[in-house]
């Protein structure tokens, strides 16, 4: 029997159904429009929450990067500044806008990376040293970015004007030109480490500071004081860091032992420690992981390169190891290149009246820092007077560490050189300044003495 339908109108459409079914006959819902709008809405929800991450994210790499970013710099493939060879980056680490004297610089840092081999030497510059600031006159070297910081009244020229004195003054310090600078204050710094969920730290020995402040920041980030000690205390051995940790570590200045110098080799072990993080892996390639790190420290870090320049940094960074990093301080130990001075304040000074040695130490890091290890005084017991000096000016000027100038007890017929280093690589560059000598041993390591003898320039 053939089946019989029949037509019925419902809001202007026109619906079919079995004449026998009539009495359960129900419009249909449009399913297809109804997934199609949901699907719709998903999607707007999702570009809305992508907008304001990319936003978010953008607005804080244009507060990292010095002159912001675009399209541009997104593109272009921009190689590395370097001059012979070598790129110079300046890192500075300072208090920052909420804690008080915010603006001096209590890290300065030159990172020297060699693009031929890979390698990197850390040099840091203590806080104290006295240096002659362009316009501002004579001060340690931490207020120079203060000076500059305050001389621009536009807010968002401030820093960039910070940091530009400092490599000026940086430059003049050590010879070598600044290409580039990294500034962090604290929050930056914490905010880094817990971001990147903590670091690990080979901590060489037992850290107790009795006297580390009790102060810290508020949810609101406002920075509080109080006139007690929160004593600290970190074991030698491998630890684990979280942000706090890690800047009470680097920050630490009292107790057995410790000193500003102690002070910066720690703020150097701290630094790998963030670039052995940083390029582990499933970081630098988790664009959730970056996105978090630049939208929490936009507003503490500056980074005067371009976006394509700081990939290519990551890239050759990603391929130095440990034992391609050369760690070195400036300091006032008897290898030292600074003496202190205590004329009214307590400063440092270049050991030979000018920073030619200084110069010369870190033109050649890479190629002659065992000279650095070595120690050598030069005595004259020639009975003319300033033969001395002009041998200490020309070994300073060509890398080797000169810790004393002065006169020997006698006069002495024949040039002698007291060696304890068992006649190791720094005694054969020596044979190119000092011909005509004789030799003998001393019972003192990475040590030489040179005592000019009558014969001296025959």
């Amino acid at each position: 029997m053939r089946k019989r339908y029949h037509k019925y109108h419902q809001n202007g459409r026109i619906y079919q159904a079995n004449r026998g079914d009539s009495a359960r006959v129900k419009p249909s819902k449009p399913r297809k429009k109804t997934i199609r709008f949901v699907i719709f809405s998903l999607l707007i929800v999702f570009l809305i929450m992508v907008g304001y991450i990319v936003y978010s994210s953008l607005s804080a790499t244009n507060n990292i990067f010095a002159g912001g970013i675009s399209l541009d710099s997104l593109i272009n493939r921009d190689s590395l500044k370097q001059t012979d060879g070598i790129t110079n980056i300046l890192l500075l680490g300072k208090g920052g806008s909420n804690h008080p004297g915010g603006q001096l610089t209590d890290v300065i840092m030159l990172v020297r990376l060699r693009h031929k081999d890979n390698k990197v030497a850390m040099i840091s510059i203590p806080r104290d040293l006295y240096i002659t600031i362009p316009g501002y006159g004579q001060a340690k070297i931490n207020e120079a970015y203060t000076q500059g910081f305050n001389s621009q009244k536009d807010v968002e020229e401030k820093g960039r004007a910070g940091a530009e004195l400092t490599s000026r003054v940086v430059t003049n310090v050590t010879g070598v030109p600044v290409h580039y600078y990294i500034t962090a204050d604290f929050t930056g710094f914490r905010e880094i480490v817990d971001t990147l969920g903590g670091i690990t730290v080979d901590v060489k020995k037992d850290l107790y500071d009795p006297e580390y402040p009790d102060e810290g920041f508020t949810r609101d980030g406002e920075y509080y004081k109080t006139d007690a000690f929160e004593p600290l205390s970190v074991k030698a051995g491998i630890r684990e860091m979280d942000g706090e940790l890690a800047l009470k570590y680097v920050r630490s200045r009292h107790g057995t032992g410790v000193s500003d110098f102690d002070r910066a080799y720690r703020q150097q072990q701290i630094l790998y420690a963030i670039k052995e993080k940083s390029l582990s892996l499933g970081v630098l390639i988790n664009p959730k992981k970056m996105s978090d790190i630049i939208s929490s420290v936009g507003n503490h870090v500056r980074v005067s390169m371009s976006v394509s320049e700081l990939r290519d940094f990551i890239n050759v960074s990603s391929k130095i190891g440990n034992e391609s990093v050369i760690s070195r301080v400036l300091d006032n130990s008897e290898k030292g290149l600074l003496t202190s001075s205590h004329n009214g304040t307590s400063v440092l000074l270049p050991k030979h009246g000018d920073f030619s040695q200084i110069h010369s130490f870190v033109k050649n890091i890479f190629d002659s820092v065992m000279l650095n290890d070595i120690a050598i005084d030069v005595l004259n017991g020639s009975g003319v007077a300033g033969q001395a000096g002009e041998l200490a000016k020309t070994l300073g000027d060509a890398g080797f560490n000169i810790a004393k100038i002065g006169n020997y007890e006698t006069e002495l017929k024949n040039t002698t050189i007291q060696d304890g280093t068992d006649g190791g690589g720094v005694m054969a560059k020596l044979k190119n300044y000092i011909t005509n000598y004789e030799i003998e041993s001393l019972d003192q390591t990475d040590k030489i003495v040179i005592i000019i003898g009558q014969d001296y320039g025959n």
